[in-house]
C-alpha cells in the first residue's frame, strides 16, 4: 500500500489497540498456526465429546484438557493479529527478503550440518523505520528531519491486552478440570484410610510457585502499561521507559565470532549472547508397580558453554538521541535466535569432540547445536531504565555540545527506586505486548489451582 493515506489507515488500526476489549477470540493468521489450532480444537472437542458419553472415561478428559491447553498456547491475540497484518502491508519488501532469505541451508552433507535463519522476525519494526542514510552521523544526538518515529507511543498508543483471551479461557478449563481430578483422587477412601504422603504438600508447592511467577509477569505487564513513555529530547533525570532504534556510537562494533569457530562470524551486534549444546541420548529401564520393565530412550539438550557481550549505543527516537549502555541491565530479551547452526556427532571432528564425549558417561552425543541471539545496528529498542548524568570527562571526549540536555544524559539499569524493574528488549512497545495478558486473563488459572491445592491439602489432614 502506498500513499499517505495508506499509512494513515495503518497507523489508525495500530491506535485501535489501544482500546481494550474484553474477549479476544482472534484467529490464526498463518497456514502453520492455523494447522496446528486446528489439531488443538480436535482435541478438545473429541475427549469432550467421548467424555460426555462415557463421563468414568478419564482419558477422554485428559485429551480434552491438553487440548484447552494447546488452544491456550497456540490462539494468537488481537495485537499480534494485528502488528502482524500491518507490518506485511508497511513493509512489504522487507519482510519478503526476510522470508527469502531465511530458512534451512545444508552446508555439509557428511555430518548433516545445517545453518538456519528465521523467515520473520516478530520483534522487528512493524511500520517502516529511519534508514541509515538519513541519520545524523555527525551529530548523533539531534533530532532527525522526519521527526518523532512512526511507531512510537506518543503517537500510536499503548496496546492493552484483552480481558479474556485463549490463554485464560484454554488455561482457567484445564485448571478446573485438574482441580476436579485432584478433588475426586484426595477425597476417594482409599486416599483417606491409607493416606497421601507428600502428594498434597508438593502439589500445594507447585501451585505456589506458579502463582508466584505468574504474578510477576503480570506485574511487569503492568508497569510497561502504566509507565508514560518519555520523548528523548525532553527526558529528565531518574526512572523512565523509552523507545527508539538502536544506532552505533563512536565506532562500528567488532564482528562476534561464536565459540571461537570463524566460520561463526556475525556481524553488526550492539549486543549479542550465544550458547552451544549437545543433543543427548540414553536409555532407562522403568519398572512398574507390578514389576514389568520396560526400556525406554530419552533425550534432552545440555548447554555447555555461553557468552555474552556488547557495547554502548545511541537509543535514537527521532526527537533526539541518548548514550545507552546495554550491559549495565541484569534484564533484557533479545527475541528469537538470529543464526542456528547443527550437525550430526562425528567422532573423527577433532579431539575437543572426543573430550566431551568422554565426559558425558554412558550418555551418547547425537548432535551439536550453536545459537546466537542478537541485537543490530538500527533494530528497534523498548527501555525501562534511569537516566543519569554523564561523566564530564565522558562529555568532553566527545566533545558534545553542552546546550543539548539529552546528549548530557545516559541511560543505565540501576535499580534505585522501589517498585520499578529495569529492563531492555528488543522491539518497540507493539512488539513487547503482543502476547501480554490482563490481570484477569493471567491470573484465573493459577488462582484455581492454587485454590485447588489448598482443598486437597485440606481433605488429607
Amino acid at each position: 500500500m502506498d500513499g499517505e493515506v495508506s499509512q494513515d489507515q495503518l497507523i489508525a488500526e495500530l491506535q485501535a489497540l489501544s482500546t481494550g476489549v474484553v474477549i479476544d477470540l482472534s484467529l490464526p493468521y498463518t497456514l502453520g498456526r492455523w494447522i496446528a489450532f486446528m489439531f488443538a480444537v480436535l482435541l478438545a472437542i473429541c475427549g469432550l465429546f467421548i467424555g460426555l458419553v462415557d463421563p468414568t472415561a478419564l482419558e477422554a478428559w485428559g485429551i480434552f484438557f491438553i487440548g484447552c491447553i494447546l488452544l491456550a498456547v497456540l490462539g494468537p491475540t488481537r495485537i499480534q493479529r494485528t502488528t502482524h497484518k500491518v507490518r506485511a502491508m508497511a513493509r512489504p519488501l522487507e519482510v519478503k527478503l526476510a522470508k527469502d532469505r531465511g530458512g534451512v541451508d545444508l552446508v555439509n552433507f557428511w555430518n548433516s550440518a545445517t545453518v538456519t535463519i528465521p523467515k520473520h522476525d516478530d520483534r522487528a519494526w512493524i511500520l517502516p523505520e529511519p534508514k541509515q542514510d538519513t541519520w545524523h552521523l555527525a551529530d548523533r544526538y539531534a533530532a532527525d528531519n522526519s521527526g518523532v518515529i512512526t511507531e512510537h507511543p506518543s503517537k500510536i498508543g499503548t496496546p492493552v491486552p484483552a480481558t479474556i483471551s485463549w490463554f485464560g479461557l484454554g488455561m482457567s478449563i484445564a485448571a478446573m478440570g485438574l482441580t476436579f481430578a485432584m478433588m475426586s483422587i484426595f477425597s476417594s477412601p482409599e486416599i483417606q484410610k491409607d493416606g497421601a504422603g507428600m502428594v498434597p504438600w508438593i502439589i500445594l508447592l507447585v501451585a505456589i510457585i506458579l502463582f508466584i511467577g505468574t504474578w510477576w509477569g503480570v506485574k511487569r505487564v503492568l508497569l510497561t502499561m502504566d509507565t508514560p513513555t518519555s520523548l528523548i529530547r525532553s527526558m529528565a533525570v531518574g526512572p523512565l521507559e523509552l523507545v527508539g532504534q538502536a544506532r552505533n556510537w563512536i565506532e562500528d562494533p567488532e564482528p562476534v565470532i561464536v565459540d571461537d569457530d570463524p566460520s561463526k562470524q556475525v556481524d553488526d551486534l550492539l549486543s549479542w549472547h550465544w550458547t552451544y549444546e549437545v543433543l543427548l541420548e540414553w536409555t532407562e529401564t522403568v519398572t512398574d508397580s507390578q514389576g514389568n520393565t520396560t526400556t525406554k530412550t530419552r533425550q534432552e539438550w545440555r548447554m555447555i558453554r555461553q557468552d555474552s557481550g556488547g557495547t554502548s549505543f545511541v537509543l535514537h527516537d527521532g526527537s533526539g538521541g541518548v548514550l545507552m549502555h546495554p550491559q549495565s541491565f541484569s534484564r533484557r530479551v533479545l527475541g528469537d535466535a538470529l543464526v542456528t547452526w547443527e550437525c550430526r556427532h562425528d567422532l573423527r571432528i577433532n579431539k575437543l569432540f572426543r573430550n566431551l564425549y568422554m565426559s558425558m558417561g554412558n550418555k551418547e552425543i547425537k548432535k551439536h547445536r550453536w545459537r546466537i541471539y542478537g541485537l543490530e545496528i538500527s533494530d528497534p529498542v523498548y527501555v525501562l531504565g534511569t537516566a543519569v548524568n554523564r561523566e564530564d570527562d565522558s562529555i568532553a571526549n566527545e566533545k558534545i555540545d553542552r546546550t543539548m540536555q539529552n546528549a548530557l544524559l545516559e541511560i543505565s539499569g540501576e535499580e534505585k527506586h522501589v517498585g520499578f524493574t529495569s529492563r531492555w528488549e528488543k522491539g518497540t512497545e507493539l512488539s513487547t505486548m503482543s502476547r501480554a495478558r490482563s490481570l484477569i486473563d493471567a491470573m484465573t488459572a493459577p488462582t484455581i489451582f492454587l485454590m485447588g491445592a489448598l482443598l486437597s491439602v485440606a481433605l488429607t489432614l
